[in-house]
C-alpha cells in the first residue's frame, strides 16, 4: 500500500497482501517528487542548480514545466466522494466519465465529456499557467488507460487537447487626458490576457468552461476600472474560427462542447477626438 502523502510504502502480512521475498536488492522503488502546482513555472523561470553537475554552467527550461499538482483539498474530496457511490467505478453516463477522470488523476483542472454513438471523447486540460493548457501525452494515456478499464468494452475511449479558440478584441477608447494614449493599450492587453484565460479568467478568477463565450457586458464592466480610461467607443469581439459579435450584431457564435477560449491578438485604437 503506497501513502503517495505520507511517503510511506507498506507491505502484506501474508494473509492480506503478500510479506516481500527475503534476499538483497528484493524490492526497488523509483519515484519522482515536486512541489505541487506551485511548481508548474513558466518558460525561462527555471535558473538555478540545486546541486553542482560537472561540465554544465547554466540551466533554462525552454518550455513550462507542468505536471505538478497539490494534494487533494476537502474542497475536492466533498465533490467528488458522493460520487463513488453512484458510479461505483463504473462509467454509464457523461457525469460518471467527468468524476472519474477526475478520480484519475489531481493534475486535471477541467474537463468536457462529448459521447456519440459508442464514443466518449474526454477533452481534458490541465492546471497549467500556459495561455493555452494542453495536456501531456503522459497525461494522456494514463487517463485513457485508466478510464479504459472502467468503462465497458464495447466504447472507444479518446482523451484529447481541448480545441482552443483565439478571442480577439479590437476596442477603441477615449481617455481624460493624452498623458495616457501611451500606456492605456498595455494595460487593457494585460486586462483581457487575465480575464479570457481557461483555468484562471472570467469573472470569478475561475476560469470558463467548455463551449461558452464572454458576454459583452461583462467585457465592457472589465474596463471600469482602468484608469485614465474615460469610454469605450467601439468594440468589436472576433473569434479564429472568422465569426463576430459587438453592439450591433448581438447574436453570439455557437460552438462545440471541445472548444474552449482563450486570448488571441487584441487591436486597441486611441479615439482621435481627444
Amino acid at each position: 500500500m503506497v501513502d503517495s502523502s505520507l511517503g510511506e510504502i507498506r507491505f502484506g502480512n501474508n494473509r492480506e497482501g503478500k510479506i516481500p521475498p527475503l534476499g538483497e536488492d528484493n524490492i526497488r522503488v523509483s519515484y519522482r517528487i515536486g512541489g505541487g502546482a506551485r511548481g508548474n513555472l513558466p518558460a525561462n523561470e527555471i535558473d538555478t542548480l540545486v546541486d553542482t553537475v560537472a561540465y554544465v554552467d547554466s540551466v533554462i527550461n525552454h518550455v513550462e514545466s507542468s505536471g505538478g499538482a497539490d494534494l487533494q483539498s476537502v474542497e475536492s474530496l466533498m465533490k467528488i466522494a458522493p460520487q463513488r457511490i453512484k458510479h461505483r467505478y463504473r462509467a454509464v453516463s457523461e457525469e460518471d466519465y467527468y468524476y472519474l477522470v477526475l478520480e484519475a488523476s489531481s493534475k486535471v483542472a477541467k474537463i468536457s465529456v462529448v459521447s456519440s454513438r459508442g464514443e466518449v471523447k474526454l477533452y481534458i486540460v490541465p492546471f497549467s499557467s500556459s495561455s493555452r493548457p494542453t495536456p501531456s501525452l503522459g497525461l494522456i494515456r494514463l487517463i485513457e488507460e485508466y478510464i479504459g478499464g472502467v468503462s465497458p468494452a464495447t466504447v472507444d475511449i479518446r482523451v484529447e487537447k481541448p480545441k482552443y479558440i483565439d478571442i480577439s478584441l479590437n476596442i477603441t477608447v477615449a481617455v481624460v487626458d493624452l498623458e495616457f494614449a501611451s500606456t492605456i493599450g498595455g494595460v487593457i492587453n494585460k486586462k483581457l490576457d487575465s480575464f479570457l484565460h481557461p483555468l484562471h479568467g472570467g469573472d470569478r478568477g475561475e476560469g470558463w468552461e467548455f463551449g461558452t463565450l464572454p458576454l459583452l457586458a461583462d467585457l465592457y464592466s472589465l474596463f471600469d476600472t482602468i484608469e485614465g480610461l474615460d469610454t469605450i467607443v467601439s468594440l468589436v469581439v472576433t473569434l479564429s474560427t472568422g465569426e463576430s459579435y459587438s453592439i450591433n450584431q448581438q447574436k453570439m457564435p455557437q460552438f462545440g462542447r471541445e472548444n474552449l477560449i482563450c486570448s488571441g491578438t487584441h487591436t486597441i485604437n486611441i479615439d482621435g477626438g481627444i
